[in-house]
């Protein structure tokens, strides 16, 4: 259960870190994308001698084909997603980012029996569906136009995860998560380029950073999925939106709200209880 939270950490820290590098640095998101994929398979790189495993089947159709479908879906979650940022707060766009997790248990439920544990089902729709509550103002949901664009990103990062989860059957987490960035750097630099400005010394520290905690969140998510499921990393993912929330206001000095507060009470409910069902 470590890897969840911890996953849930780093996945907080990449988003604070990414939204700053999107507005201060002036990144587009398909720049950025392309940057920090291609960064997150060259700190990858040093580790294959120890930790890659080409496993047996690799180059089965159904395998390859599996893999093209989590890269594409990687790619398009990560143009969605930056763009979205680039122009929300924080604490609007992690909540529905991690909306995601609704999608997720309702596909794993359909995919794989082992997940259909009704109590940890039901704490995984709470805590994903807490996070709604955010985004009311009086009696509507407000989400707006770059509210939708992350919204489509969680529907992306909801269908990754179970291919993402059958492809660990057959891989680590860590050649999984390196091949997908190689190739998904393959597309992503000849469709928007990278140039000596765009890592120059005022814009290399945010890039390494997200890169770094890329590589890790990356990992412990994997990681999570294949030892304790997707419903139950949907539980521990819940955490992200509140260390956003609370981090934002810290280093972004933006506004907490009572709604924040009371949704940092249902999910850390949710994360207890997630221990004994």
């Amino acid at each position: 259960m470590f890897h969840g939270i911890l996953a849930a950490v780093l996945l907080s820290a990449d988003e604070v870190i990414s939204k700053f590098a999107l507005t201060a640095k002036k990144y587009k998101a398909g720049k950025f994308s392309a940057i920090t994929t291609f960064g997150i398979f060259l700190l990858l790189i040093p580790g294959i001698p120890l930790f890659f495993r080409l496993p047996d089947g690799a180059f089965l159709p159904l395998n390859i084909f599996l893999l093209l479908s989590a890269t594409v879906l990687y790619i398009l979650f990560g143009l969605l997603y930056y763009e979205g940022l680039r122009n929300m707060r924080v604490e609007q766009a992690e909540p529905l980012l991690l909306t995601s997790g609704i999608f997720a248990v309702l596909l794993a439920l359909i995919f794989f029996p082992e997940e259909r544990v009704l109590g940890q089902v039901a704490l995984a729709l709470i805590a994903a569906c807490s996070v709604i509550f955010l985004h009311l103002k009086g009696k509507r949901i407000v989400i707006g136009k770059h509210g939708l664009i992350i919204l489509l990103a969680a529907g992306m990062a909801a269908l990754g995860s179970i291919i993402l989860k059958e492809l660990l059957v057959i891989y680590t987490p860590f050649t999984l998560t390196l091949i997908r960035a190689g190739l998904a750097s393959i597309v992503l630099i000849p469709l928007f380029g990278i140039d000596r400005s765009d890592i120059d010394d005022h814009r290399v520290g945010p890039i390494i950073a997200v890169s770094l905690i890329a590589v890790a969140k990356w990992i412990a998510i994997l990681w999570s999925y294949d030892s304790i499921g997707i419903v139950r990393t949907s539980i521990f993912l819940s955490i992200a939106p509140l260390a956003a929330i609370w981090g934002s206001a810290v280093f972004l000095r933006e506004k907490i709200h009572a709604k924040n507060i009371l949704v940092t009470v249902i999910i850390v409910g949710c994360v207890i209880g997630s221990f004994f069902v």
